[in-house]
């Protein structure tokens, strides 16, 4: 399984201007490509049946995630998050019959990140 996400960073720019004790909110929003390896269960389907499968699959999906950073001094600061995708489908057919496997995420996530206002870097 091969993933790709491409997120788009909406109000995160207070992260570069963030002070020591500060609090601030944002929201990532992005397209997320995924290979679910559709092709492979098709042709596992095919080989164990005999029959020829056809299938469809979604390539892609959208991607949100909202976060809560606080800075512990002016280069550190911590991050929790909470993300969600949206489904990305397969649909399999054999001799008229048609079954659909879907595919979602979501979860929290934490973060511990450093800021280097001198130099631009950001880890």
């Amino acid at each position: 399984m091969k993933i790709f996400l491409f997120i788009v960073c909406l109000l995160s720019s207070s992260l570069l201007l963030a002070k020591e004790g500060e609090t601030h909110l944002g929201i990532d929003m992005g397209y997320g490509f995924l290979d679910i390896g559709a092709d492979q269960t098709a042709q596992n389907i095919a080989n164990l049946s005999g029959s020829t499968v056809t299938y469809t699959a979604d390539e892609a999906t959208w991607v949100g995630r909202g976060y809560i950073d606080y800075s512990i001094d002016d280069n550190f600061f911590g991050e929790i998050g909470y993300f969600i995708s949206g489904e990305l489908n397969a649909k399999y057919t054999l001799s008229g019959t048609t079954v659909t496997e879907a595919y979602s995420a979501n979860g929290l996530d934490f973060a511990a990140g450093f800021k280097d206002s001198a130099s631009g870097l950001f880890f």
